[in-house]
């Protein structure tokens, strides 16, 4: 297996990962066990958190990642890792833009040839069509990643409370102190995560195939 693929497989371990302790986490709160609920929803964005950085090292393999090997060691998400990721999602967005702002008047152009072309090279043209259309929607999108990895960057505390009893002076601290309303508020944070990262993937994977078209 080469480098790339080794990558690619490990983002995919990693996100099923984060789907299957994200799935934990509901059950547990379904149960009314809030406070491990909460801690299996933080394992599951610190899992897609670190899904997504496999991926840019599998797209991106020339990319250097501050820290790469600790995503894997340690068990705290560090705001240099927080950092690095939203720079990341800023560039990537505004090249996203830029290309659907050179590429959508060529697309509009090629259109209106379409009839008298032959059917492979209708088919390359509706496939770049939907790909602007893709990608026009995702530079569209409007997803808190700062408000996501503010949460996670405090949200170690978080994660032992939701696990252990604790004590705090003369004041225990219970997982069952946890509330409901907590673990739905971090929830959404977890799931619009998990979204954002397969559609990231899904774009790299069109972008692509983009290239070897055009």
């Amino acid at each position: 297996m080469n480098t790339t693929d080794f990558y690619k497989e490990g983002y995919c371990l990693a996100l099923q990962n984060a789907k299957t302790l994200f799935s934990m986490a509901n059950t547990a709160s379904l149960e009314s066990n809030f406070g491990i609920a909460c801690s299996l929803n933080i394992l599951a964005s610190e899992e897609v958190l670190k899904a997504s950085f496999l991926l840019i090292k599998y797209y991106y393999p020339e990319g250097k990642i501050n820290e790469f090997d600790n995503i894997f060691r340690k068990h705290t998400v560090k705001h240099d890792q927080l950092k690095q990721y939203v720079e990341f999602q800023i560039k990537m967005q505004v090249d996203i833009k830029s290309f659907v702002v050179t590429y959508l008047p060529i697309i509009n152009s090629l259109q209106d040839i379409t009839p008298i072309l032959p059917e492979q090279k209708k088919q390359e043209i509706n496939e770049l069509v939907g790909t602007i259309a893709l990608f026009k929607k995702h530079s569209e999108l409007s997803l808190d990643i700062n408000g996501i990895f503010s949460w996670l960057e405090n949200a170690n505390t978080d994660k032992n409370r939701g696990f252990y009893v604790d004590r705090s002076k003369d004041k225990w601290l219970s997982p069952n102190h946890i509330t409901k309303q907590k673990f739905d508020m971090e929830r959404k944070f977890t799931e619009a995560f998990i979204e954002y990262v397969e559609n990231i993937e899904q774009l790299f994977s069109v972008y692509a195939r983009v290239k070897k078209i055009s």
